[in-house]
């Protein structure tokens, strides 16, 4: 039985090449290696944080570094999605000395996810950070935050889908700092949302007030307009996500939150100015009317003291108020007697 032999060590190494180029400058002979031994990779190695093993590896051949596996991971995408800071920081380096950097920052996996958005999935804010710093080249910097996945995410969608505020403040920053915050706010994923109907979603108060800012900060009055206005998926804007997603409602493509969370999100965004309250979904129905359906007093009350002062808005909101509780009533009488005949029978 071979342990901790040069034979072992070497055995370690046998890798067969997948050719894709891999070099900066793009004439350099880099290629992504897919190794033949998964659970002996470096790959393997930085999924379970093993730091000797790794730079056993770099030490025998740095190029080990470009390395993926059957979802074409690369040990960076791991040590990113599981926060080995130390590893990020070993395979970075070694990829500045073999000037590959580029490539390995926006390599994608099976699903074209990149290190990047793997961090920003796991809220790993220093290693987000890291990541950034190390395509500080403002060409790499922007081509690593308007990358698109097979789902149509960009880092920003990932972080804010699982409700990191933090990861999500970070990359915001990073998109000022290049001037490409519109790009990044009118991005709209693969089912059409935007980032602040994923905030309001992810019921994060916190992070719906960033996006908001940002908005409004970088928007002018047309575009800031437009963005919280915005349509999405069956037509519905942030405010009819806000009734939706709120505990009661039928929904099972996402956790519901909370009446109150709802409210202090839905204050937060009426509070910024060309909010249209009574915007129609493909349904034909405004937010108003899936609060009443859903029987959602507080947000009701939210909305009409609203739009008090608004004679026009305010027959609409009480006309569909009161089509949402009509239609509710309906169909709850519909499902009972439903429910009532299966028990007879």
């Amino acid at each position: 039985m071979i342990k901790n032999s040069t034979l072992a060590s070497t055995l370690l190494m046998l890798i067969y090449s997948v050719n894709i180029q891999c070099s900066d400058d793009g004439k350099s002979s880099h290629i992504f290696q897919r190794t033949i031994a998964p659970y002996d990779s470096i790959i393997w190695a930085a999924s379970k944080r093993d730091m000797h093993t790794i730079q056993r590896w770099i030490d025998h051949n740095p190029e080990s570094i470009l390395h993926i596996d059957k979802k074409k991971e690369t040990a960076l995408s791991w040590a990113s999605s599981i926060g080995d800071e130390a590893i990020v920081d070993l395979i970075l380096n070694t990829a500045e000395q073999q000037k590959c950097t580029r490539k390995l920052l926006v390599h994608e996996n099976v699903n074209g996810c990149t290190a990047l958005s793997r961090a920003a999935y796991n809220n790993n804010v220093n290693i987000v950070k890291t990541l950034l710093h190390a395509g500080r080249h403002v060409r790499i910097a922007k081509e690593m935050l308007l990358h698109a996945d097979a789902y149509n995410e960009l880092a920003t969608d990932w972080a804010i889908g699982q409700g990191h505020t933090e990861a999500l403040t970070v990359l915001l920053d990073q998109a000022e700092y290049l001037k490409i915050v519109p790009e990044i706010l009118f991005h709209k994923n693969k089912v059409e949302t935007n980032l602040l109907m994923q905030g309001v979603m992810a019921g994060k108060c916190d992070a719906v007030e960033q996006i908001l800012l940002t908005a409004y900060t970088h928007l002018d009055d047309k575009q800031f307009g437009e963005f919280i206005n915005e349509k999405g998926y069956k037509g519905r804007t942030a405010l009819h996500c806000v009734s939706r997603y709120t505990q009661g409602a039928v929904q099972h493509e996402k956790e519901l939150y909370s009446e109150d969370t709802m409210v202090s999100i839905l204050k937060k965004i009426l509070k910024y100015p060309g909010v249209i309250v009574t915007r129609r979904d493909d349904s034909g129905h405004t937010p108003a009317y899936w609060a009443a359906y859903y029987n959602q007093p507080k947000l009701l009350e939210v909305f009409e003291q609203y739009l008090v002062h608004n004679e026009q808005q305010l027959r609409i909101f009480n006309r569909e108020r009161s089509e949402g509780f009509k239609d509710r009533q309906i169909d709850d009488e519909e499902l009972n007697h439903v429910s009532k005949k299966r028990k007879e029978s």
